[in-house]
């Protein structure tokens, strides 16, 4: 998230105490000046002195310590679109650990229809108004399809020592022309609700 800080090479940091919009001016203006404005009708700032160590220790302080993140998210990710059904992604952790490749997460991008992007490949379910969403209970997965038991395939890569993370993004696909029955009634719902941007200026 972007903060209103920023580190000096003269062993100094500067915390603006604002939540709103700030421009900072390092010496553009004038060669000699930092300047900074916020949409603010009062400000204050801090001064923090020191080493860049110092200067970061002392502005999580006031920003609140960090927590670190798990282990497994700092070793090796894998991934490929191309990995879109049960017996690939096994393939692919079975290559890994043939090869020894130490990865640490197996990234999924392909498990979801093209439509939605949040509704599994070759799932059976029941339609709903768009009020509810779809949950794990609610699919019947097919023997024949892409992802026959998608938990049994989680289970299975997490026995193996891998993170199964599903590609996601947040958002509603724009389909001209095109129609789905579950997108175009949650479609319909984020806009009578105003869950959305609408117009851009």
């Amino acid at each position: 998230m972007p903060q209103p800080f920023f580190i000096s090479s003269n062993n100094y940091g500067i915390k603006v105490n604002t939540d709103r919009y700030v421009k900072f001016d390092l010496k553009y203006t004038e060669r000699t000046k930092y300047s900074f404005e916020a949409e603010d009708t009062s400000i204050s700032f801090n001064i923090i002195p020191g080493s860049p160590k110092n200067i970061i220790s002392k502005y999580t302080d006031y920003t609140g310590k960090p927590k670190m993140i798990p282990k497994w998210a700092l070793g090796p990710w894998m991934s490929s679109n191309n990995w879109d059904n049960d017996s690939e992604v096994r393939k692919q952790a079975e290559i890994t650990k043939k090869l020894d490749i130490p990865a640490t997460v197996l990234v999924i991008e392909a498990w979801s229809d093209e439509a939605t992007y949040y509704i599994f490949n070759d799932a059976v379910y029941e339609e709903n108004n768009g009020k509810y969403g779809i949950e794990y209970k609610d699919y019947k997965f097919l023997k024949w399809g892409r992802w026959p038991d998608p938990k049994a395939l989680v289970n299975y890569l997490h026995d193996d020592g891998l993170k199964c993370i599903l590609w996601q993004i947040p958002i509603m696909k724009y389909m001209n022309g095109n129609h789905h029955i579950q997108k175009d009634k949650d479609e319909e719902y984020m806009i009578n609700k105003g869950y959305c941007v609408k117009k851009f200026r």
